[in-house]
């Protein structure tokens, strides 16, 4: 099971005129998403909007070998992707989801 590490930041920002039942990756002029880690000095990961990082949902259980990017070396894994409110994988999903263990 997945839990979520306190003490993450993460910063999004997304402009667009018509959000609502919009995918998050076909918003007009968005190329990449950021996300900030701060369990120390922040850290910034840039994806584009189609990267198999935001694209696909990793399988459990997330490790070294398996995450989108880490906070604590060897301890932190997270994953990010599209999906819809509850946190369902959906490749054209309205949300992003970030898993972290």
């Amino acid at each position: 099971m997945r839990k979520s590490t306190v003490g993450m930041m993460i910063g999004i920002l997304l402009l667009c005129s018509q959000a609502h039942a919009t995918p998050v990756r076909n918003i007009v002029n968005l190329a990449s998403i950021t996300f900030w880690e701060a369990t120390g000095n922040p850290i910034t990961y840039t994806f584009g909007v189609n990267s198999a990082q935001l694209t696909q949902r990793r399988p459990d259980p997330l490790s070294n070998s398996n995450m989108d990017f880490s906070g604590v070396v060897g301890h932190e894994f997270y994953d990010v992707f599209y999906s819809n409110q509850d946190g369902t994988f959906n490749i054209d999903g309205e949300y992003l989801t970030i898993e972290g263990v």
